[in-house]
């Protein structure tokens, strides 16, 4: 008996919090996935992390384009200091390594947009800096492909449509 209620709590408590960061996955796609402009909406990832006395460092990776053109929008919530954003060609272990994308100038702002010029695997390197109380943050990195929208939109554009 007292199995079966432990893990009754356990399981709404981890539905609890996913359904938590579903929620902030809604409010962050309403405000942010106009940025993706003609690009249409392919996927996203969500980063969850409590922001302390001590700043974090998070990596994550993604797949851009599989040879399509595609845009990053990155969006933040719960973080009230600068966050450092760095997109990287290849790995950590790896010797050629070069940074492609930083937000460095507009680390205060609370969305920034990449697009990769080629298709491959990219690396990001989230820093955010410390807090003088423990909160719950969220980085959403949203993705869209140009499935021929873009250059559509760019001929209307250029015709007066």
């Amino acid at each position: 008996m007292k199995k079966v209620i432990v893990c009754s709590v356990a399981l709404g408590l981890i539905l609890s919090v996913q359904s938590f960061g579903q929620s902030v996955v809604r409010q962050l796609m309403a405000k942010n996935i106009l940025l993706l402009g003609c690009y249409k909406y392919d996927n996203y990832a969500l980063n969850q992390f409590v922001v302390g006395k001590q700043g974090k460092k998070i990596e994550t990776d993604f797949l851009a384009g599989e040879g399509l053109p595609s845009k990053i929008v990155f969006c933040q919530n719960g973080i009230y200091n600068s966050v450092l954003i760095e997109v990287f060609d290849g790995s950590k272990t790896s010797k050629k390594r070069k940074k492609v994308y930083d937000n460095f100038r507009s680390t205060n702002q609370a969305s920034w947009m990449f697009e990769p010029k080629k298709s491959g695997r990219y690396y990001v390197e989230y820093t955010i800096p410390s807090s003088e109380t423990d909160q719950k943050a969220y980085i959403l990195m949203i993705q869209g492909c140009d499935y021929g929208n873009c250059k559509q939109a760019g001929q209307a554009v250029a015709q007066g449509n």
